[in-house]
């Protein structure tokens, strides 16, 4: 039985499209056109288009792929190993690096980034023990990683500055003292809320300024 035709390979959302006849594209104009045809051709063929090339996507395919590039950042900035997951001044891999490094392991057969060891500009030749350790560690594993995959450079991802840490810590307790079932006040500042959680029958008084739970008063 004779194979059938190839399957479409382009993006989801576009169906296949064989025109029976040549479109207006392809068409050169002729000299029987007169020349606001002409004219109109070529506006159409350099600024314009034609209305046959026009192909809207199915619902979903813009904001699909957009949310697809925002994805593949972010697994991209999740393979990097920093400072602190290794020991200070040492190329050995703290409890952490190597909970990192597993996690970063499974990644390895799902995308071509490269695992990045974050530069210190003031020791390179530690930065090669660790990308050496890194790579010596890799090899017991299942999937095969070519030594140009783990690279020396800086961090993907850009983190928070202390000024903005504190902004999002004081609307993370805020959220907090807010929600539902909690009853809390926020009275001024970051952390200097109070208030009282618990049922009926009476509970604890949590004061977010110390952290220290004090007896509340029930009905």
């Amino acid at each position: 039985m004779p194979a059938g035709p190839p399957e479409h390979s382009g993006p989801p959302g576009y169906a296949p499209e064989t025109p029976a006849e040549p479109t207006m594209a392809e068409q050169a104009p002729t000299r029987s056109k007169n020349f606001l045809q002409r004219f109109w051709y070529h506006l159409q063929d350099c600024f314009l288009g034609f209305p046959e090339e026009f192909r809207e996507p199915t619902l979903g395919y813009l904001l699909y792929a957009h949310n697809k590039i925002q994805v593949a950042n972010g697994d991209a900035a999740r393979m990097v190993l920093y400072h602190y997951d290794f020991e200070d001044g040492c190329t050995d891999l703290k409890p952490h690096g190597r909970d990192r490094l597993a996690k970063i392991s499974t990644m390895l057969p799902k995308n071509f980034f490269p695992i990045v060891i974050e530069r210190t500009t003031c020791a390179p030749d530690l930065d090669e023990g660790r990308r050496q350790a890194v790579l010596a560690a890799l090899a017991h594993g299942p999937f095969p990683v070519p030594p140009e995959r783990v690279v020396i450079g800086p961090s993907i991802a850009v983190g928070l500055s202390g000024r903005e840490a504190i902004i999002v810590y004081g609307n993370l307790l805020r959220q907090t003292a807010t929600g539902p079932n909690t009853g809390s006040l926020i009275s001024g500042g970051v952390g200097t809320f109070g208030g009282t959680v618990g049922g009926a029958g009476g509970g604890q008084g949590v004061s977010a300024g110390s952290g220290i739970a004090s007896p509340g008063i029930g009905p």
